[in-house]
């Protein structure tokens, strides 16, 4: 273990979860642990240790790959190994970490078989027509690790027997499934164009497949992902996140999009900064993952029904995680895949920087199933809203969302300061109903007159349901 930490470049190991700067002879950085505003979390490479003042986390490489990815100390013992290419033996306790292993093997195996099945098998035409239709070059195949699941039912099974994995370990991969009726076992993924799934050190850990034309697979899903195992979890991973973390680095922003073809489609334009969702839903996990390398999500899904349900889920996630979070809303019926199929990356990525903030996106999204003129139309969409305004750490950020809000429903942002925060609201109420008329002159009360006031100054108060200003 020494010898593996002596030749481990820690700033570099971190600096694939953490934007680090340098200062001094240390780097600093948010600490991706806890939630903090001012970076507390320091970086030593001439100790190889890592330290955070605000919740004391500390440790080596290896205790930070253990805290980070949620793994045991051989294992990330054995991480950072195959990281610098460092042999480590076998030991006696080294079961669970070589079946690990076993499996991390396998995967790259099965990439291979896949591959070649691509490349050279005869009844891979309809796979290969296919890509020439979705503009997937031979690099992008290559540098995606494309496949072919070929339309039988014990071809790969037999080919990885064969190589000397066992058939329970086949089965524990998930790309065999045992049968049901009889003994034996066959493929899960047959006739399908193959996506691997790499985790963030870029080894293959999973697979997508999207079925082609041709099946005989009836009722099949058209996309059908590997299921979970020792080496893969939904929740913790993103499609492409291995091939964009050093753009997103670069950028201080990643666009997240949903499906496989989706990533590969932005990187084939030069859009690199890009990672997809697994057919689930965006997690804690997920934002904790972004959250280290960037600061600002662009959210690009579907212009469908559940595109935007998954971006509403997305978007308090993120304010959660304290990460900027914008939307990009395609047209019905696009995706970044068909839009880049006919646009350039620099158009997608003007549509990018003209992404809505996520309250333009929540308040037009409302706007299109509850009607905002009318007070059950705003007390539903203030209900829904204003939680999320309160997960924004910045007060000043937080204070003009909330007169945005204020202007666009017509409602005095004093409303809004009591939704946001009512046991302060309540400490301040009056105890009874202030009268509108003075009582020894008869004239309307000042008050009266300066609740008249300011409901007549037409700046607070445009019309119910109008358009946002436009930011400069």
């Amino acid at each position: 273990v020494q010898d593996v930490l002596n030749r481990v470049d820690i700033v570099d190991v971190i600096g694939d979860y953490v934007t680090l700067t340098q200062r001094g002879a240390n780097a600093k950085g948010l600490c991706p642990f806890h939630q903090e505003k001012t970076p507390s979390f320091t970086v030593s490479p001439s100790k190889g240790i890592f330290y955070c003042f605000g919740c004391q986390a500390s440790g080596n490489a290896v205790r930070f790959l253990i805290l980070s990815e949620h793994v045991t100390f051989p294992e990330a013992v054995r991480m950072l190994a195959d990281r610098y290419g460092i042999h480590i033996p076998e030991g006696r306790d080294s079961k669970q970490d070589s079946e690990l292993q076993q499996l991390y093997r396998l995967h790259q195996a099965a990439v291979a078989f896949f591959v070649q099945r691509l490349v050279q098998g005869s009844g891979a035409q309809a796979v290969r027509e296919y890509c020439r239709t979705r503009q997937l070059s031979g690099e992008v195949v290559e540098r995606f690790g494309l496949g072919y699941a070929p339309n039988a039912w014990e071809m790969l099974g037999r080919e990885m027997q064969r190589q000397g994995y066992a058939q329970d370990m086949l089965v524990r991969s998930g790309l065999v499934a045992a049968r049901d009726k009889q003994p034996g076992v066959y493929d899960r993924f047959r006739h399908r164009l193959m996506f691997p799934i790499y985790d963030r050190q870029g080894r293959p850990i999973a697979f997508g497949g999207r079925l082609l034309e041709g099946s005989d697979t009836h009722q099949a899903p058209k996309y059908l992902n590997s299921p979970e195992t020792p080496i893969f979890q939904k929740n913790r991973t993103l499609y492409g996140f291995h091939l964009a973390k050093q753009a997103v680095r670069q950028h201080g922003q990643v666009i997240i999009v949903e499906g496989y073809t989706d990533v590969i489609a932005c990187h084939r334009q030069g859009v690199t900064h890009v990672v997809g969702t697994l057919g689930t839903a965006l997690t804690e996990m997920h934002a904790g993952m972004i959250k280290g390398l960037a600061k600002d999500v662009v959210l690009v899904f579907d212009g469908d029904m559940a595109g935007g349900k998954a971006a509403e889920r997305g978007i308090g996630l993120f304010l959660d995680a304290g990460v900027r979070v914008r939307v990009v809303t395609l047209p019905e019926g696009e995706d970044p895949d068909s839009f880049l199929r006919q646009h350039s990356g620099e158009a997608f990525l003007q549509r990018v920087a003209e992404a809505q903030s996520f309250l333009d996106f929540l308040l037009a999204r409302m706007g299109r199933f509850s009607d905002l003129r009318t007070p059950t139309g705003r007390a539903d969409c203030v209900v829904r809203v204003v939680p999320m305004l309160k997960k924004i750490e910045s007060e000043v950020e937080r204070w003009g969302y909330m007169i945005q809000l204020a202007e666009h429903l017509g409602m005095p942002s004093e409303v809004l300061e009591r939704e946001m925060n009512p046991d302060s609201a309540k400490r301040f109420q009056p105890t009874s109903k202030p009268s509108s008329y003075n009582r020894f002159s008869g004239k309307p009360s000042s008050h009266h007159q300066f609740s008249g006031n300011r409901s007549s100054d037409r700046r607070l108060h445009p019309p119910v349901g109008g358009q946002l200003p436009q930011r400069s």
